[in-house]
Order: C-alpha cells, then structure tokens, then sequence
C-alpha cells in the first residue's frame, strides 16, 4: 500500500468516524444520532434522523423558524421551508436526552447551487436473509473527475457535504434509511481526476471480529479477487483491475472499503457510456452507408470511418478515445458473417464482466446475460437483446483486450436453441419433484423425463460381487451430436441423470440424484468447479464453502445451497491422472451440518 492510500485511510477513519458510535463519554445517559450533519436542498421538505439513546424521552429543539423538529420512535423528524433567500443559510438544532445532549448541525442551498440529486437510490444488494448480494462500488472511473463524480453521486440521491478546503477530498451524505451506507469519499490528484475512493459500510455486513465474514468472502472468490500482503492493517484484495482495502476499528459501528486501480483499471472503463453500435430494428446487412454513418456521426465517440469493400470500420481519436469502452466498432455485411465486431481495451478479459459495473453498461445498453459457454481452455459470455432481435457473443482476444460480436437472430431469442429436440445446453437441471416419488418402473418420474425428450431406464436394485446397489432410474437427453461423438470431440456437457436413494434411507423411494458427465467433459480434466458454479448460481443456488478430501479417495469436495428448492448440491472433482466430477442433489431444510454430512454421504459412499 502506498503513502497515498495510508493518508487516505486515516482521513477516512476520522470522516467516518463522525458517524459512528463506539466513542464512551462519562455521563449518565448515552446519545448519538446518523446522520449527523442534514442538508436541505432549496425546495425545502422533510428529512429523518435515526436517534440512539437509553433515555426515556428526548426534547428536540430548533433555533429558527424555517426549520421544524419533532421527535418520535426513536427517529428525529426534520421540516425545511423552502428557501426564497439568495443565500444559503444554517441551523442548529439542539438535543437533550437526560443528562446527554448533542447539536445537529441543519444547513439549506440556495436554488442553482449544485445539481440537485434524484430521489435515494441503494448503492447497496442484498439477499433474502439481509446480507449482501455483491461487492458494492462507488464511482470507480479512475479517469474521471469531479464533474464525473458529482453526476454519478446526484444520480443516487447523495447531498455533497465536504469542506470547501479540502479540493482533493469530496464526500458525499448518501441519505440511505436503512443506515448501512451513510458515506462515500473520493481522493482527486494533481489533474484532477480520480485517484482512490472509499465508501463507510455498516461493520457487521463486512466484518466477523477482525477478519471479513462468511459472505464477504465468498463474494470476493466468486469476483475473482485475491488476498494480497498490506502493511497499513487493512485486509486488501485485489482482482487485476481494482484493489479492495477493507479496514475497521474495534467498538465503532462503521467499517471502509477503499477502491483503487490495479493495472487493468486504468484502461479507463467508462460505466455510463451510451456507445454501443447500430443494431436497431432490422438486419445489419440493411443498412446503408449513410445511416451509419449518420448514426456514428450523431454518437461522436468514433469519427474515424475507413470503408474495406462493403464494409465500414470506425475508430476513435485521442480526443474521444476516454469517453467510450469500444475503440473500433465494425460493421461487416461482406462475406459469410453479417455482425456488428466491437472491440475493446477496457474490458481485457471474461471475468472483468461479472464486476457490477460492467454487468450495468450491459443492461443500459439493451443487452441481459444468458450465458457463460466453456470450450476447454476458452470462455464465451452471451446477451441478448429481444426488442431489437440481437444477441451478443463477447470473447477475449488474446490477454489486453476482448471482441463483441452483435448477431441479427430474427427471432428475438438471442443465442439460446430453439428446438429443445435438436440442441441441448451442456447441463440439464434434476426434477426436483422426484424427491419422495417411487423408485419403481412406474414411478411418476419416468414419464416428466419422458415429457422432456429425454431417454428412460429403469434398473432393479442387485448385488454385484457382496456389494448392494439401489434401484435407479437413469434419464439420457436428446441425442445432439455436438455433445454426444463417441470419440470424446464433442462438446462437453452430462450423459445422464440418475435419480436412487442412499444406502441409509427407506427402500422404494427416491432421495438421492446424481448427474455424470461425458467423456469430452471428463477429458478437459477440470481442476476447479467454475463450470458448475456458474450453471448452478445461474439457478438460483448459493456457493457455501469447498474442502480438500484425502482418504480411500482424493479431491475437492465443493457444496451449493438453493434456498428457495431447499436443495443441497454437492460437487466432487477426483484429482486422480484422469479426474472424474461428480455433482448430487439432496434434499435439506437448510444448510446444516446434519444436512452437509448427508450430502457427503450421498457423493463418498453411495
């Protein structure tokens, strides 16, 4: 960590430190309030104050007539009048609660004074249990600056609240209700652009003790981030483009994320650029010269237009090269490809596209994510667009840079197949209704995989040399001669899901099912579980942990939850010369150690 981060962290600690709640005073009864500083915009209106204290009653007191302050339920509210001044104008609005009693300091704008901010809106996700859903970001755009930033912050509701003093430091009052993300900061440098920024967080969403809790660092592993060396006492993480330096205080209610760039960040990623190309509404090969270029010429991100026979590429130039994420946009409509070939330097790899900021420019540009294809060592992600009829296929060129291909579909289905019968995705979900079901050759379970193309067998249970195996019943998708070569060159993807019971459960019913893989799945020799991961998160399961197994077999033994199915997913990779992945479901009310032992069972001694 440099000089710069270190001096940014204290001066944050102290910002942040306004806020929270751990300092202890000699006196009888306890006071604090969050936030502590209010500001009104010149229209006036009402803003709330969350009050902490363990008096009985409190008297809340404003000491001009503009301003109102009423207390009730443990919350200050505040009414401003609309200010008809040419001057900004402050009050102050005394607190008492029993021997405790504080000053809030209530200031007003002036109309013109900045731009006026939209309604709050949460910079923070978070699931169903109250913990967050990703890694929060702030403004990140490390060639931007103050202009930048200020629009950003007005977009979700924050009210500027630094010291005209301090240029190189902006801080911004977000107003969130809930508390969990009162304040965020940017450092400026010499140009005034970004330099680092650092966000105050509600400690318990980050912090376990000293360390980052469970969640937090299942979020990190599944962003990519790696735990790096810091010198500072902070926890820094970093994932090539950005370095993530987490720190709080023991006894104080509020931790800090600070964000800086690493390497890729500085390609100058711009997450609210409009600057996608032409694909409205009909074929690409439709178009003619001068409605693109009328649409290029209007978009003014790239002006540079060169013609190779039917086709037109344009690029950018150093003046608007750091105000899009696409330095060359072609649109072929020669040949056997009719696409729209975008490329570009601030998105240089797959990953960079699961970061929440890139996951938004997608989506404000039309396109939703419907897939990550794998094909041994090289990745694909797909989007679609089905208001204009377009899919996008994006893939990494090389290691500095990746290409989007946007593909007229006709159907507005994007890449997804059409015909279940003759495509197929690598990975098929269970029926989760067959848990309970009979495990007979009448079972239910034989005609819902029958109803969706699949192939049927039942098997009796037997004994084979002393050992006793389950019955079973085993369901093979439609024949797709992409995935099924009998030589191993196809694509990789499962050859079955069986659905048995364990060896420990009643006869006759079924409690177990597993899926197995095909033979150019199992020749990738897989050494993690991303593939699976992906598919299964796509599904609504949640990552929970993975661990090492050394007994009578060896691998990594990696477990999911799905909250709402309430099934457990287990995934083991063999790490023998020919790895050999098995993926189970069981059922469980929750993710209990009881629950994590059955599921073992289910993958280890079935």
């Amino acid at each position: 960590m440099n000089k710069l981060m270190t001096t940014l962290v204290a001066l944050c600690s102290l910002i942040a430190m306004g806020l929270m709640t751990g300092c202890k005073k000699d006196v009888k009864n306890t006071l604090s309030i969050d936030p502590v500083e209010v500001i009104f915009e010149a229209e006036g209106g009402t803003q709330k104050v969350a009050v902490t204290t363990d008096a009985a009653s409190i008297e809340a007191t404003s000491n001009v007539d503009w301003l109102v302050a009423s207390y009730a339920d443990k919350t200050l509210t505040l009414t401003a009048r609309s200010n008809a001044t040419q001057e900004a104008r402050v009050a102050t609005v005394a607190l008492k609660a029993g021997t405790a009693s504080l000053s809030l300091k209530v200031s007003q704008k002036v109309k013109g004074d900045t731009p006026t901010p939209s309604n709050f809106k949460p910079l923070l996700k978070y699931t169903e249990n109250g913990e967050l859903a990703e890694i929060p970001y702030p403004f990140v755009n490390f060639k931007g600056g103050e202009a930048e930033i200020k629009a950003w912050e007005a977009e979700y509701g924050s009210t500027l609240t630094s010291d005209p003093a301090k240029k190189t430091l902006i801080v911004f009052t977000t107003g969130d209700p809930k508390g969990d993300n009162p304040k965020r900061m940017y450092s400026l440098g010499s140009k005034s652009t970004l330099v680092s920024c650092a966000i105050a967080i509600r400690a318990t969403l980050l912090f376990s003790g000293k360390d980052l809790n469970e969640n937090m660092l299942i979020l990190l592993q599944q962003a990519s981030y790696k735990k790096m060396p810091a010198t500072d006492g902070s926890i820094l993480y970093t994932n090539g483009s950005y370095n993530l330096a987490f720190s709080h205080t023991d006894g104080v209610d509020y931790a800090l994320i600070m964000y800086l760039p690493a390497g890729n960040a500085s390609s100058g990623f711009v997450a609210s650029a409009k600057d996608f190309p032409l694909f409205q509404k009909k074929n690409v090969d439709k178009y003619t010269d001068e409605e693109i270029k009328a649409y290029e010429t209007k978009l003014g991100l790239r002006p540079t237009c060169t013609a190779q026979g039917a086709n037109l590429s344009f690029t950018t130039t150093a003046d608007t090269e750091s105000k899009t994420n696409f330095y060359k946009v072609v649109y072929e409509r020669a040949g056997k490809n009719i696409d729209i070939v975008a490329y570009s330097k601030s998105v240089v790899n797959l990953d960079m596209l699961d970061q929440p900021e890139k996951k938004q420019w997608l989506e404000s540009n039309g396109f939703t994510f419907v897939k990550k294809t794998s094909y041994g060592d090289a990745s694909m992600y797909s989007y679609t667009n089905k208001e204009y009829n377009f899919s996008l296929i994006v893939a990494a060129k090389g290691t500095s840079e990746c290409f989007f291909v946007f593909t007229y579909t006709g159907g507005g289905e994007g890449p997804e197949p059409e015909d279940p019968n003759k495509k197929r995705e690598a990975l098929y979900l269970p029926i989760y209704e067959a848990f309970g079901q009979p495990l007979t050759e009448t079972s239910p379970v034989m005609q819902m995989e029958k109803d969706r193309k699949f192939s049927v067998k039942f098997k009796a249970e037997e004994e084979e040399y002393g050992m006793l195996y389950p019955a079973s019943i085993m369901a093979t998708p439609p024949f797709d001669v992409e995935y099924s070569r009998y030589d191993g060159t196809g694509k990789a993807g499962l050859s079955a899901i069986v659905y048995s019971r364990l060896k420990s459960d009643p006869e006759g019913k079924i409690s177990n099912i597993t899926i197995s893989f095909n033979d150019t799945w199992k020749k990738t020799k897989k050494t993690d579980d991303t593939d699976i991961r992906v598919f299964l998160e796509k599904n609504g399961y949640r990552f929970k942990g993975s661990e090492e197994i050394d007994s009578f077999i060896k691998g990594t033994y990696y477990s999911y939850y799905n909250e709402s199915k309430k099934v457990l997913a287990s995934y083991f990779l063999d790490k023998g010369t020919r790895p050999m992945p098995i993926l189970t479901f069981t059922q469980a009310d929750s993710y209990s150690s009881a629950a994590k032992a059955r599921a073992k069972q289910a993958l280890l001694l079935r």
